[in-house]
């Protein structure tokens, strides 16, 4: 699906509901309906836990040691509501996102001369600009408690990797670069080859995917609330390009714990 039709999908539906909701009558725990009857703010940290690359394929029953480690980064932003029943609403949200990969990979440095270990430790990080919609349910009587179920579009803005080597004869080395990395291995668990892409050229330019999300809004008066949240978000793209046959499919996945503001527009 072209990043075009998503646009025109989300676009499509949102104006949908808008106009149904015209019809409607104003919940009575809540501000009369408007087209945007709430704006929020928000941020908080999350977890990515991508798979999909070489590091966790295995190589000759564990010569190689495979570990995909959590990516910590964030998401922050703005969002609008929009109330189409008492209990539904539309969340339309415009956010930045970091998500990433973090791997450590230990091999042996020469399997044929010796059994030196070599340690690398890889990771990635993306920064995304993200637009998200979302129909949110209140499950209880005094809106309290949502849940939602929608999905994202994200274009991509930067990317940045860095990998540390060890191993006990040479030590550490390090290294940070704009672009992506790969290496190639040997049956017997050694690095025969290395491949580098630089800047965006390996990654796709957008992701796109659904998203599931829990809150609850702590009420402070008619006009103000505080709104936690836990959402899920995940990615139906590939991450990386087809343009190199080094690029083996991978999809963001991410959990983000997000607290925000929001505030209730008056008559």
């Amino acid at each position: 699906m072209s990043v075009t039709r998503i646009v025109s999908v989300f676009f499509i539906l949102f104006s949908t509901l808008s106009f149904k909701a015209g019809a409607q009558q104003p919940d009575e725990n809540h501000m009369p309906l408007k087209f945007i009857n709430k704006v929020e703010v928000f941020a908080g940290p999350s977890l990515s836990f991508n798979y999909g690359n070489k590091f966790i394929e295995n190589y000759d029953n564990g010569i190689i040691q495979n570990k995909r480690l959590q990516k910590y980064g964030y998401s922050l932003g703005v969002g609008f509501y929009h109330s189409l029943r008492n209990r539904i609403e539309i969340n339309l949200r415009i956010q930045l996102d970091q998500k990433g990969t973090n791997a450590e990979l230990n091999h042996p440095l020469n399997p044929v001369n010796n059994n030196t270990r070599q340690i690398i430790s890889s990771e990635y990080t993306y920064n995304y600009t993200t637009i998200a919609i979302s129909p949110r349910l209140h499950i209880d009587k005094k809106s309290k408690f949502d849940i939602s179920l929608g999905g994202y579009i994200s274009r991509l803005n930067k990317t940045k990797g860095s990998i540390t080597y060890f191993d006990e004869s040479s030590g550490y080395a390090y290294n940070n670069f704009n672009g992506r990395q790969w290496n190639g291995f040997n049956t017997d668990g050694g690095i025969n080859s290395s491949t580098f892409i630089p800047g965006k050229k390996s990654f796709e330019d957008y992701d796109y995917g659904a998203i599931l999300c829990l809150s609850y809004r702590a009420k402070l008066n008619e006009a103000h609330s505080l709104m936690f949240q836990i959402l899920y978000s995940h990615g139906l793209q590939n991450v990386y390009n087809d343009m190199f046959t080094e690029n083996l499919p991978e999809k963001n996945q991410a959990i983000s714990i997000q607290i925000g503001y929001i505030y209730f527009r008056k008559y």
